[in-house]
């Protein structure tokens, strides 16, 4: 296990805004969206319903692109957040943990500047967190 009692707990802090982020953006395919006016209405008709042609013989509408893209911030948190755990659990060598972090710190720091300048409140914040998260964890870690 590690010394640092500080190091410690940022990756348990950067673990657990992994995987509750994973879990929140989860729920986002349990409801279905509602129109609240006739534009939003023909919208999301649109984007449920017509298939784009995208060559190969293959046709999605942009409802089934999102929801595919949409299913990878869900699956890079799990995979962050469990990866982390296993190196919490196993404690890798200090020299490789602070690499994985760096990786880790270009990854969801990307993360976080993409969902800053094109989402919303929720995932903004989410990423933020665990951005901030990762910083802590990687300052411990030296």
């Amino acid at each position: 296990m590690y010394e640092s009692r500080q190091l410690k707990t940022a990756l348990k802090v950067s673990i657990f805004f992994l995987l509750v982020t994973a879990i929140l953006h989860s729920l986002s395919f349990i409801g279905k969206p509602e129109a609240k006016n006739d534009q939003e209405k023909q919208l999301i008709e649109l984007t449920s319903n017509y298939q784009m042609d995208l060559g190969g013989g293959i046709q999605r509408t942009y409802f089934e692109i999102f929801t595919a893209l949409s299913s990878c911030l869900t699956l890079i948190c799990l995979f962050g957040g469990f990866l982390l755990w296993y190196f919490l659990k196993n404690a890798i060598e200090i020299r490789l943990l602070k690499g994985i972090l760096q990786i880790y710190l270009i990854v969801f720091g990307t993360m976080f500047i993409i969902m800053a300048c094109f989402t919303f409140w929720p995932p903004i914040i989410c990423s933020a967190c665990i951005f901030a998260s990762l910083i802590w964890s990687r300052l411990a870690a030296s």
